[in-house]
């Protein structure tokens, strides 16, 4: 669980099958992040940012599921799965 405040960047990779999450560093490291990886359907990466940008924005839930891979819960139905570490 992250906050969403602490979301500072979304990038898809050049095959366009993975959309990568930086968020502020939890360690603290000045000018580090730590970045969650998602697989998704190749080239679908806007979509499944601007869901994910508008759950932010105006969702009503206090807490936002991107990615339950033992619950099978995803925000779009375009993100496959989630690599389970983390990247500080």
């Amino acid at each position: 669980m992250l906050p969403a405040d602490d979301l500072v960047l979304m990038e898809i990779d050049a095959d366009g099958d993975s959309l990568e999450m930086h968020f502020k560093s939890l360690s603290g490291t000045l000018g580090g992040s730590t970045m969650i990886p998602l697989t998704i359907t190749t080239d679908s990466g806007l979509d499944i940012m601007e869901a994910i940008t508008e759950e932010i924005a105006f969702g009503e839930e206090a807490m936002i599921v991107i990615a339950d891979e033992i619950n099978s819960i995803f925000l779009h139905g375009d993100i496959t799965a989630v690599t389970n570490s983390l990247t500080a």
